[in-house]
């Protein structure tokens, strides 16, 4: 029986052993050949029979119980992603950045999904459809397979619009895989990961390479800093910075007490509750986001905007 086959009656990859069943393909995409031992036992003891791993493994199988397909490159893994995935009718956006990815990606998907348009968000805080929480996820950006599988439940839910927080080493170490973006959203570029990228020019080079290396022909890029965008001359007139968003719609910010902003613009007013001007931004990069994608502003935003833990009063009691 070959995957085409497999696809037919059923059949769903999975990349985490305890998620194994009868109707799964168990996919191993490490060269670690102790793992390799050890997961493809666990995952026969949950009755799995099809496993799908590196064509190193090929002379030290002994075929028994499970039948196995092999791989030897990305390309191969990418030709077995055509099979079992259909996401085409995703807009997919990347966020990436030194601060502010968590922030942004998760307020997003929530002011889409408070405005009425189905979306979802993949991310340190999980994978949420909508505003619910549906997976806890162990990677801010999980590995390529698992991404497509959690791309695929959002494609079946009818959701348009992926946030999705894409990490430099997430990006490096190839979780990505050749996922293409409609629309990317950089922060910032700042110092992180330098145990993983050596030094801060390898750091910033990873960021700039997965903007430019997974956009699609007329995807666009919106900056929180304005002064990074002489490094993407390319896009062009798809370039979008929260200077010329902030003078072009005529924005003013208002702080009105310690923990009280007004964002005003052409008719709308919003309040937001934070002592952080950090997070005032990333409010309006969202709104940015939002208005360049769906071509007006909000109805509403709220607090709720904000993820868990970020700009939370955690103890308020007033003096006399």
């Amino acid at each position: 029986m070959n995957l085409d086959e497999l696809k037919d009656k059923g059949y769903k990859i999975v990349t985490n052993w305890q998620e194994c069943n009868k109707k799964s393909i168990f996919l191993f995409n490490s060269n670690n050949n102790s793992k390799f031992i050890n997961y493809k036992r666990l995952a026969n003891k949950k009755n799995c029979k099809f496993i799908i791993c590196n064509n190193k493994f090929k002379k030290d199988i002994k075929y028994n119980l499970i039948n196995y397909f092999f791989y030897k490159n990305q390309k191969d893994l990418q030709n077995i992603a055509k099979i079992f995935y259909n996401i085409n009718n995703l807009k997919i956006i990347f966020v990436t950045g030194t601060n502010g990815k968590t922030s942004i990606a998760y307020g997003a998907n929530k002011l889409f999904n408070n405005n009425g348009i189905k979306s979802c968000y993949i991310g340190t805080l999980g994978f949420y459809i909508n505003s619910k929480k549906i997976k806890k996820l162990y990677n801010t950006t999980p590995s390529y397979f698992e991404l497509l599988n959690l791309l695929q439940i959002a494609n079946n839910n009818y959701v348009k619009f992926v946030f999705m927080e894409v990490s430099s080493i997430g990006y490096s170490s190839g979780r990505v895989g050749n996922l293409m973006y409609n629309y990317a959203i950089l922060t910032n570029l700042e110092s992180d990961h330098l145990d993983y990228h050596k030094n801060i020019k390898n750091y910033h080079l990873a960021k700039i390479n997965l903007i430019k290396n997974h956009k699609l022909k007329n995807s666009t890029l919106f900056l929180q800093d304005d002064k990074l965008k002489n490094k993407f001359k390319s896009f062009k007139s798809k370039l979008f910075t929260q200077g010329n968003f902030l003078y072009s719609q005529k924005i003013s910010i208002a702080q009105k007490k310690n923990d009280k902003f007004q964002i005003s613009t052409n008719g709308f007013l919003f309040n937001v509750s934070s002592f952080n001007e950090f997070m005032v931004k990333n409010i309006i990069t969202i709104l940015m986001v939002y208005f360049n994608i769906v071509k007006q502003f909000p109805s509403k935003i709220s607090n709720s905007l904000f993820p868990p833990g970020r700009s939370e009063i955690i103890f308020n009691k007033k003096t006399k």
